[in-house]
């Protein structure tokens, strides 16, 4: 009798499956998700629009974002956080620009643990948003403003949130949404090198 396997990977479950003849066994096994590529739709209020972030094995991490200025014209602005490089790379799209700041040991050694710690209550709802499973955390402004954030973490991609609202109470009851941004499209593998590379452009300093 010969086996044939398979293996799928998601985010959170690595998926064996063994085909014999007409038979199937699957089994599942949890895998903490190093590498992965988000992005995000914000709310159209939201000046930066458009948001991708993405984190390799070594722990580096690139976020970039669309900005619009004034005339309306758009700027996809990146900054990168470079474990081997140990530096934080900032690339101004506006007036194409570098800046990089130096990143010590205790960073570098943060960006490399991808902590599942999101500090959640005890009774905090779940779900699954991409078929990464998400749990509800909600922070309160201080007093006397009255806003909350109400995020949905992931604590297999290092606590970051799939989804999140600004909401704000009203006299007459149920919130008003201020702001708004949700995950559209998640991958986990290593990303696009593009999204970590550096245009040659000047460099400034960052007193500048």
């Amino acid at each position: 009798m010969r086996f044939r396997w398979r293996t799928i990977s998601f985010c959170s479950t690595v998926a064996v499956i063994a085909v014999v003849g007409p038979l199937t066994w699957i089994t599942a096994t949890r895998a903490q998700s190093t590498a992965f590529t988000i992005q995000y739709n914000f709310s159209k209020n939201e000046l930066s629009t458009g948001t991708v972030v993405a984190r390799r094995s070594d722990g580096s991490r690139s976020e970039s974002f669309i900005r619009t200025d004034p005339t309306g014209k758009q700027y996809n602005q990146r900054i990168v956080w470079d474990a081997g490089r140990r530096a934080r790379i900032v690339l101004d799209a506006i007036t194409e620009s570098v800046t990089t700041y130096p990143l010590w040991a205790s960073q570098i050694a943060a960006l490399r643990r991808l902590t599942s710690d999101c500090g959640l209550g005890a009774n905090a709802e779940s779900s699954t948003i991409l078929g990464e499973k998400v749990f509800e955390k909600v922070t309160p402004s201080p007093l006397p403003d009255r806003r909350r954030l109400e995020e949905w973490v992931a604590p297999r991609l290092g606590c970051l949130a799939l989804r999140e609202r600004t909401l704000v109470p009203q006299s007459s009851g149920g919130d008003t949404v201020l702001s708004w941004k949700e995950a559209v499209f998640l991958t986990c593998k290593d990303p696009d090198p593009a999204l970590f590379q550096v245009p040659a452009w000047p460099e400034r300093r960052p007193s500048e």
